[in-house]
């Protein structure tokens, strides 16, 4: 795609393969997919929004480093021990619409939602940005995204991003969905009080030491903000170090955009609570599960879309993608795209562009990731 720039949107780099691959071979890996779930409209009870779900399903395919001999893609990504195990799924609008897209993506039956994104492909108009990126459900099932264009028209695509996670307990057994929704797993949302220009959310976690989130209990999360009459434009959904760096807390902000309004953001947070009693979170017959953040901050640009890239380490698996727009000059920067752009491991690109006024800025990505403890 082309921004109205004439800056060539470029897909991130293929990142090289793991020297010390951690991808195994899942015995239903081949036959993933093979039946597509059905697509249906739905109307969210809670926000009043109408979404397609699941138009043009399929899981994202990647090529295998240590598998090639055997087959040329998997779907199904492990950490080193093999019992952590993830897909990504997309769903894409069948039509390019007008002014506004709202579709969600599902994960397998077997599969705890966990995290997921959204890119918006608009061509070569002025653009069309993200103003909602989340889980739908407390099951923990669906992610949704939506996007509109603002002030102009611009008809656009959406590529709406779940990621879907499974473990395996210490016999090799599948660990039952069912036992970990809920007990281990859960979905903690809130709304920021008042409406604002530019409302933002922080949802804190845990503490961290170094790099290495022992304790932390943030698998992924997202945003959408509650605007009514003209737009409010997401410009953060993403983990965040909260200073003095003692705690990892999961941020989102939104602003208007040429166009005032007053509006609230909502916060969505898909958390890992520790057995109680027990400050790990510690699964019987499983383990431990290890959480790792990491960031990496783009070039800057005077005009035009900024885009950053970040690949997950080896021996982890990426549950959740998250972006930040900063911008330096200008009225701002807003957020098109969280997107899975891996072709050997788990990858994130984001992608952030300024709209009908120059504004320069950079933008930001992070993930989380997770392993069982060694």
């Amino acid at each position: 795609m082309v921004a109205e720039s004439g800056h060539e949107v470029k897909e991130a780099a293929a990142a090289k393969p793991p020297e010390k691959a951690a991808l195994q071979k899942i015995p239903d890996d081949l036959t993933a997919g093979s039946q597509p779930l059905s697509s249906y409209s739905y109307r969210d009870p809670a926000t009043g929004t109408s979404y397609l779900i699941n138009p043009n399903w399929k899981i994202m395919p990647r090529k295998s480093p240590v598998l090639a001999k055997t087959a040329g893609t998997i779907q199904t990504s492990t950490d080193w021990s093999g019992q952590v195990e993830t897909r990504i799924y997309e769903c894409v609008s069948p039509t390019v619409e007008q002014h506004q897209n709202s579709i969600g993506c599902q994960v397998e039956n077997e599969f705890i939602l966990v995290g997921g994104g959204a890119y918006v492909d608009y061509g070569t108009g002025p653009g069309a940005l993200l103003w909602e990126t989340r889980p739908l459900d407390e099951n923990l099932t669906t992610w949704v995204a939506s996007s509109k264009d603002h002030q102009a028209s611009n008809p656009h695509t959406l590529h709406t991003y779940a990621i879907g996670m499974r473990l395996k307990d210490n016999n090799g057994n599948y660990i039952p969905k069912s036992a970990l929704l809920g007990t281990y797993i859960t979905l903690n949302s809130y709304t920021s009080t008042p409406a604002q220009h530019a409302p933002s959310k922080y949802f804190a976690y845990g503490r961290f030491g170094n790099s290495y989130l022992l304790n932390t209990s943030n698998l992924g999360g997202g945003a959408r903000t509650n605007w009514s009459c003209c737009g409010s434009l997401l410009t953060v959904s993403s983990q965040k170090i909260v200073l003095p760096a003692t705690s990892l807390s999961y941020y989102v902000a939104a602003k208007d955009h040429g166009a005032s309004e007053l509006t609230t953001i909502s916060i969505y947070g898909i958390v890992m609570t520790p057995q109680s009693g027990s400050s790990t979170r510690l699964i019987p017959n499983f383990g431990i599960m290890e959480f790792k953040y990491s960031e990496s901050q783009g070039n800057p640009v005077n005009t035009g879309v900024a885009t950053a890239l970040l690949d997950a380490s080896n021996e982890f698996v990426m549950t959740g993608m998250g972006a930040e727009s900063k911008w330096t000059t200008g009225p701002g920067r807003l957020l098109f795209g969280i997107k899975p752009t891996g072709v050997y491991s788990g990858q994130v690109t984001v992608y952030s562009k300024d709209h009908r006024a120059t504004s320069g800025g950079y933008v930001v990505a992070n993930m989380m990731q997770v392993r069982k403890m060694h």
